[in-house]
């Protein structure tokens, strides 16, 4: 026997009048009659006909429009009432379970790649090594995929000087600025370049396109690692350009404006 194939129509679990037709071995025109017969009765009883019976159509062999239903399992119910013998049984037994399967999928969550891969790793094991690997990849990807693009761009820091406008600003009092003022939210992100990113190039990009600066001092010279973008220069200047200004006037000590 075939499996009846399920049709989701107006909010609606269905069963072509076709298919029913082949499994109840009846021609599908005497079909058709018995439904529109089922209709009557329910208009007159003041039932909604749609709720068992959906008036639809199927392109044939020749391409014409030809006129078939779509059965509710109520409508399915209904054409099952009026049959006796194994037909009847194996259609009752085969529309019951399709319909009771679909119900089943709408009640279990449909889990993404990246859920699936969770729970593999709360397991843990080999496969949990191979899925934690698997999942950073994606999230990387997710992350970083804004980056190509085109509309933002890692530059250099001389073009964000460039950019900013202020006179007095070098690169050098640039990075320095940034090493001494941690440049906002950075430390919150330490987490995520541990959770996700690997190698750190991926993540530099990440901080970079997201505007935030990597920074921090190494053992020699207090020097400062900075990555520049031109999300990272909106930043700046909707935020910092005053603090940078106050910066170079305290490291120079005279008058600075922006020009």
């Amino acid at each position: 026997m075939n499996k009846l194939t399920i049709i989701s129509k107006n909010g609606q679990f269905t069963i072509g009048s076709r298919e029913v037709a082949v499994m109840v071995e009846k021609r599908h025109s005497d079909l058709l009659e018995s439904i529109k017969g089922y209709e009557k009765h329910l208009l007159s009883g003041n039932f909604r006909s749609v709720d068992f019976f959906i008036k639809d159509t199927y392109k044939d062999s020749t391409g014409r429009f030809l006129s078939c239903y779509l059965l509710t399992k109520k409508g399915c119910d209904m054409v099952a009432n009026k049959m006796t013998g194994a037909k009847g049984v194996l259609f009752t037994a085969e529309y019951v379970t399709r319909f009771e399967e679909m119900e089943k999928q709408l009640k279990t969550p449909i889990l993404t790649i990246k859920q699936l891969l969770v729970l593999d790793i709360y397991e843990g094991g080999i496969k949990a090594l191979n899925s934690h690997k698997k999942l950073t990849e994606i999230e990387v990807n997710e992350a970083t995929k804004k980056l190509k693009d085109g509309n933002n761009r890692i530059i250099t820091g001389s073009t964000v000087v460039e950019m900013l406008g202020i006179k007095g600003l070098t690169t050098t009092l640039l990075n320095k600025w940034f090493c001494e003022n941690g440049f906002g939210e950075f430390t919150k992100l330490m987490n995520e370049r541990n959770r996700f990113f690997s190698p750190n190039e991926k993540f530099e990009k990440y901080v970079a396109y997201e505007g935030y600066s990597l920074t921090g001092s190494t053992a020699k010279n207090n020097k400062t690692k900075v990555f520049y973008s031109t999300s990272m220069v909106d930043r700046l200047q909707e935020r910092h350009m005053k603090s940078i200004v106050n910066f170079i006037k305290s490291e120079k000590g005279e008058q600075i404006v922006c020009q």
